[in-house]
């Protein structure tokens, strides 16, 4: 696995950490890496070396980077640069080690806020909290977070490692954090700022290792994801060049109720656009003409009354299912869940289908759910704060409830399967509208049909979906369409 794409928790930096500082001594050293690191990154903005610098350090690791930064950036001969200071670090720490080097070379100490300390900044430097941020913040640090954001305009803001405020595991905000132009990672990739609320905040990710090349040996590390990992384009499914069409895989669709025909046509123009030789969409009679039209490539099965009644015929059709899209949430599709959810037949649940997998909770055999943060909510039976706050840990507790592949849509999509987690770096905000996730559901289910397991339909099909979305926005975000993205779609899973 490569390092880049690896992802760590807090204890996990801090195991890692202590090993160096283990076998290297006091790790002075490894501050001053990340100082240097921070510097250049200050430099690359600043332009002359008359650029005036604020750097706000809290007491701890963090603080002591800033401090550092600093430093350097006097010896290198800035000389309009001045420290703020959160709180004297401990005594006989790394932290008081930076600050005393720095005092040392001449470095300047503000202790207290004041509006006129920013007048002449052109950078601010956030170094006040980095990992140690876990829950609520606290007056009076709330306080220092909320200057610098007050003092950004015109401003560039560039944050050691985490935003302070934000939750460098989870993503979570739980009060407020700063909004920085640019985050630069250091040791380690933090997992909180691919997910979640993080993209609020983070600005441009920028990832320095300090020159630590180790690994946390046995423990399980979250994994970023992208279309253009070299797993994508090796199990993409290939046509063998006598395929025919029920070689290329049989999916059905089954949802559309009267007033949503749209979300089951989105799905299956999704599915017939990444490969499904055949689909066909079983939706209400007063929905076929409609998901017709315009798609004559499906075909049909009404769920009147004797469609329904023979839908077990269309379950062993098919090679794979998607159950959900426009189903509706009356008695007709209560019935229409029941009768289907428990095929044997690969399948993905999404939309209302996980509306009646709350109502009628189970272990699913082989199968994917992609609920949005809301749908996972009701799920869990919680509430969808608490989803947001640690979107990896509900993506564990879903896949332990139901027995099936998250993926649990949003940015930082993340996808867990019992053994591993995965978070897609894929997707951006013009995604942000209905139907995408129709389109989600019927690539996926478009994959599974074509043979692959439920693990690999659900990470290749979100890192195409997620890159067709990316492609299909390069003009700007608002009003990007679902359609838009079917264009996309084809060209990606022909590589």
């Amino acid at each position: 696995m490569e390092l880049e794409k690896e992802l760590y928790t807090g204890s996990q930096i801090r195991n890692i950490e202590k090993r160096y500082c283990d076998e290297n001594g006091l790790c002075c050293d490894l501050m001053h890496r990340a100082g240097l690191a921070l510097a250049e990154c200050v430099e690359k903005k600043a332009g002359d070396k008359n650029a005036g610098i604020l750097v706000f350090c809290g007491p701890g690791n963090n603080g002591g980077d800033g401090y550092e930064t600093a430093s350097v950036l006097l010896g290198r001969g800035y000389r309009r640069i001045r420290c703020v200071q959160f709180k004297q670090p401990r005594a006989g720490t790394e932290a008081a080690w930076a600050l005393q080097t720095y005092l040392a070379g001449g470095g300047i100490i503000l202790t207290q806020l004041s509006d006129d300390i920013a007048d002449d900044c052109d950078i601010l430097v956030d170094a006040l909290l980095g990992i140690g941020t876990s829950g609520e913040i606290r007056q009076p640090m709330l306080d220092w977070i909320g200057f610098i954001n007050r003092h950004s305009h015109g401003r560039f803001v560039i944050s050691a490692d985490v935003p302070s405020g934000l939750d460098g595991d989870t993503g979570a905000c739980f009060s407020d954090a700063v909004r920085s132009d640019l985050t630069l990672m250091l040791l380690r990739r933090k997992a909180g700022l691919y997910t979640g609320v993080a993209c609020d905040y983070i600005g441009r990710l920028e990832f320095n290792d300090l020159g630590v090349k180790e690994r946390c040996s046995g423990e399980s590390l979250i994994r970023c994801l992208s279309y253009d990992d070299p797993s994508v384009a090796e199990e993409l499914p290939r046509r063998r060049a006598s395929s025919n069409k029920n070689d290329s895989g049989r999916l059905a669709l089954i949802g559309g109720a009267p007033s949503m025909p749209g979300a089951l046509k989105m799905s299956a123009m999704a599915a017939l656009r990444s490969g499904a030789g055949l689909v066909r969409v079983a939706a209400s009679p007063e929905s076929i003409p409609l998901i017709f039209a315009g798609t004559p490539e499906v075909m049909l099965w009404p769920l009147d009354d004797a469609g329904l009644a023979d839908v077990q015929k269309l379950l062993q059709w098919a090679h794979a299912v998607v159950l959900g899209p426009g189903l509706g949430r009356d008695e007709r599709a209560a019935r229409i869940f029941e009768a289907c959810i428990d095929t044997d037949r690969p399948k993905v649940v999404d939309a209302d289908g996980l509306y009646w997998l709350s109502k009628n909770c189970r272990k699913l055999i082989n199968a994917v759910i992609t609920p949005h943060e809301m749908e996972a909510a009701r799920l869990l039976q919680t509430d969808i704060e608490s989803v947001r706050q640690n979107r990896y840990n509900t993506a564990v507790r879903l896949y332990e409830r139901f027995g099936a592949v998250v993926v649990l849509k949003g940015y930082g999509t993340v996808i867990y399967d019992g053994e591993s987690t995965l978070v897609s770096a894929e997707g951006n905000a013009a995604m942000a509208v209905g139907g995408m996730g129709d389109l989600l559901a019927g690539i996926i289910g478009s994959f599974l049909a074509q043979g692959m397991n439920c693990s690999q339909a659900a990470r290749i099909g979100v890192s195409v979906h997620g890159r067709a979305g990316v492609q299909a926005s390069a003009d700007g975000f608002i009003g990007t369409l679902p359609t838009d993205l079917l264009p996309g779609i084809r060209q990606l899973v022909n590589v």
